[in-house]
């Protein structure tokens, strides 16, 4: 996975990047238009940061 800027990863420099991959505490992952990535109440095991695009979160009643 390609470093990418974002404040959110300020400070993390290539060795430490690297090392983040390398035990595998992050991944990369599309998803198609008005795809359910999960849904609430879900329990979830990993957070993510939108790259590209926009997520909708909502609730049914």
């Amino acid at each position: 996975m390609e470093k990418f800027l974002s404040p959110v990863f300020q400070g993390i420099n290539d060795t430490e990047w690297q090392k983040m991959q390398t035990i595998q505490c992050m991944h990369q992952a599309s998803f198609a238009k008005n795809a359910v990535i999960f849904h609430a109440g879900s329990m979830i095991s990993d957070a993510g940061i939108v790259m590209r695009g926009s997520v909708n979160c909502w609730t049914a009643n």
